[in-house]
C-alpha cells in the first residue's frame, strides 16, 4: 500500500506541474483546464494505481516541457534552462527508455521553432547534446564495463521487431501478442545457434529479421504507420481483446470506464487537433512538440496501441488541449452575447 499512495503522490504533482507550466504560457483558465485534463483522464487514472514506472515518468516528462520554456531566445538565463533539461532528461532516460532519443528530438524541434539565430540554435543545441551526454556518462561506463559497449538500450531494435512489425502483421491485439512471441523467439534462435547470449549483441538479430519481414511488404508496414495514429487515439485493437472481454465477463462495470476511456478520448483528440485550426493563440513551438510527440509516440507502439505510450505523449497533448477549449468556450460565449445585444461586437 505505501508504494501505491506515492504512486498517486506523483500523479497528483504532475498535475500540479502540468497546471504550472500551462498557466505560464495560456493563463490561469486554461491552466485549470488542463488539469482537469490530467485528473480526469482515464490512462491517468488507472496507472496511478499500477505500480509501473509510467507515473514516475509523467513526472519526469512534466518537468521536461516546464524546463523547455526557459530555453528562449530573449531569455538572458537559457543556459541554466539547458542544464536543467539535459538533467531532467537523462532522469526520464533512466525511468523509461523512450525518453532517450524523444528528448533530443524535442529539444531540437524546440529551439528552431523559436526561431532563433543559427548560432543561438547551434549553441543551445550544442551544449544540451553534451551536458545530456555527461548525465548520461555513468551508465554508458557501466554498460561498456559489463557488457563491452557505451549503448545505453536496445529498445529501438526491440520496438522495431516486436511493436511496429508485430502490429503490422496483426489485425487484432490477440493475434499480435502471438505474432510478437514467434518473432521473438526466432530472434532468440538465431542468436542462440551463433552462441550469442549478451543483450546488446542480441539486438542486431531483432534488427536483421524486423528489415527482412518489412523488405517483404514495405507497404504493408508503412500503411500500419498510418494506421497506428488512429489506434493511438480511439484503441480499437485493444477494445476487441480477449483480455478485455474476460475482464467484462468477471466485472461487468468495468465496461463503464471503456466507454468512458472511448469517450474522453474523442473529446480530447477533438480538442487537440484544434490547434490546425487555431489562429494565433498556441505559439509555434508548443505546436510543433505536440504533433512530434503524437507522431513519435504513436508511430512508436503502432497498432498495438498501448495505453502507456499515449501516457508518455500527455504532457505535449494536455496545455494545447486545454487552450483550444478555452478559446472554443469564449467563441461560443462571444457569439450568444451578440445573438442577445447586436451591438456588443460594434
Amino acid at each position: 500500500m505505501p508504494p501505491v499512495i506515492l504512486n498517486v503522490l506523483l500523479s497528483v504533482i504532475t498535475c500540479i506541474v502540468l497546471m504550472v507550466t500551462t498557466r505560464k504560457v495560456f493563463g490561469e483558465r486554461t491552466a485549470i483546464i488542463a488539469g482537469l485534463l490530467f485528473a480526469l483522464h482515464p490512462h491517468s487514472i488507472r496507472f496511478s494505481t499500477i505500480l509501473y514506472s509510467e507515473t514516475l515518468f509523467m513526472l519526469i516528462a512534466s518537468i521536461f516541457v516546464l524546463g523547455l520554456l526557459y530555453i528562449q531566445p530573449l531569455n538572458k538565463k537559457w543556459v541554466w534552462g539547458v542544464v536543467n533539461v539535459a538533467l531532467v532528461a537523462s532522469l526520464g532516460a533512466f525511468s523509461r527508455i523512450s525518453m532517450l532519443y524523444f528528448s533530443v528530438l524535442a529539444v531540437l524541434c524546440w529551439i528552431i521553432s523559436n526561431k532563433p539565430s543559427w548560432r543561438l540554435a547551434l549553441r543551445q543545441f550544442s551544449l544540451f547534446a553534451i551536458i545530456y551526454l555527461i548525465f548520461l556518462s555513468p551508465w554508458m561506463i557501466h554498460n561498456k564495463l559489463h557488457h563491452g559497449t557505451f549503448r545505453l538500450s536496445v529498445s529501438g531494435e526491440y520496438n522495431l521487431l516486436a511493436l511496429v512489425v508485430g502490429s503490422a502483421k496483426a489485425d487484432d491485439i490477440d493475434t499480435f501478442h502471438v505474432v510478437k512471441k514467434e518473432l521473438l523467439k526466432t530472434a532468440y534462435e538465431r542468436a542462440r545457434q551463433d552462441g550469442v547470449d549478451d543483450i546488446f549483441e542480441i539486438s542486431r538479430y531483432f534488427l536483421d529479421l524486423a528489415v527482412e519481414e518489412i523488405s517483404k511488404e514495405p507497404s504493408r508496414f508503412l500503411l500500419a504507420q498510418i494506421k497506428g495514429l488512429y489506434n493511438f487515439w480511439f484503441r480499437p485493437v485493444q477494445a476487441r481483446s480477449s483480455r478485455v472481454a474476460e475482464l467484462i465477463e468477471n466485472d461487468p462495470k468495468i465496461v463503464y470506464y471503456i466507454y468512458y476511456s472511448h469517450v474522453f478520448h474523442l473529446f480530447l483528440f477533438l480538442a487537440w487537433i484544434a490547434l490546425f485550426f487555431d489562429k494565433g493563440r498556441i505559439p509555434t513551438p508548443w505546436k510543433v512538440l505536440s504533433v512530434v510527440a503524437v507522431v513519435y509516440f504513436a508511430f512508436t507502439v503502432g497498432n498495438a496501441a498501448y495505453s502507456r505510450f499515449f501516457l508518455h505523449a500527455l504532457p505535449y497533448i494536455i496545455p494545447v488541449a486545454a487552450v483550444n477549449m478555452v478559446s472554443f468556450y469564449d467563441w461560443l460565449r462571444k457569439s450568444a452575447l451578440n445573438r442577445a445585444d447586436p451591438t456588443i461586437s460594434r
